[in-house]
């Protein structure tokens, strides 16, 4: 016999039926300044900042910043300074 109550009490499953994931995974993939900030714990203005000055993993998509979580994860991942990311070549746009 099956147990229902665990599984309409949550049981690990979300009443969207995937399995709760990882909490560094929550959350969009792609984040705005707000989203990636909330979730560095740091202030809009750092993360604006660490992006312009390429510090940081984003793309300027007209007057947005777009931040990839998982480009994020990788980043804090790193050994050392935050590196220069390659600007995005207008020409190319």
């Amino acid at each position: 016999m099956i147990n229902r109550s665990a599984a309409s009490q949550g049981g690990g499953v979300r009443s969207t039926g995937r399995v709760e994931s990882d909490p560094m995974r929550e959350g969009p993939e792609i984040m705005n300044v707000q989203e990636a900030a909330e979730f560095l714990r740091v202030s809009p203005i750092t993360v604006r900042a660490m992006l312009a000055d390429q510090r940081m993993p984003g793309k300027r998509i007209g007057k947005e910043w777009r931040v990839s979580r998982t480009a994020l994860i990788q980043w804090l991942g790193e050994p050392g300074e935050p590196k220069n990311y390659p600007k995005r070549n207008p020409a190319q746009a």
